[in-house]
């Protein structure tokens, strides 16, 4: 699953522009680990081995939360958001993160600075 969704990503984004990060070595560490896990018995719940992406809004220690503004474009996170942990805790896999009006703070969906992502219904194949 996880490779499917990256491989998507990588298909799909230069139009879309969805993603602001993928972290996609560290995904697919965590994605090798849990195939491991579940296949010895030790799903640790039933979202283990799901892949997810959060908002460029939400921390994860050591990588860069923007909020969607240039203004924190090189902010390096100092923790991690609960959130976050807690899904990681479940088994999820982080596969990066996408992007979000400016501080979240807009109703329309749209980024003038940073860029819009378009509707993935857009999206002619």
């Amino acid at each position: 699953m996880t490779e499917s969704l990256l491989a998507r990503i990588a298909h799909c984004d230069g139009k879309l522009h969805a993603i602001a990060a993928v972290y996609a070595h560290d995904a697919r560490n965590a994605a090798r680990a849990a195939d491991l896990a579940i296949a010895a018995g030790h799903a640790v719940g039933p979202l283990h081995g799901i892949p997810v992406v959060v908002k460029d809004i939400v921390d994860i220690k050591g990588r860069v939360t923007t909020g969607g503004s240039k203004v924190w474009a090189d902010r390096v996170s100092p923790v991690t958001a609960t959130v976050v942990r807690r899904m990681v805790s479940a088994g999820m896999i982080v596969l990066g993160k996408t992007h979000t009006v400016e501080f979240a703070m807009g109703s329309f969906g749209t980024n003038r600075h940073m860029g819009s992502p378009w509707n993935p219904w857009d999206l002619n194949e």
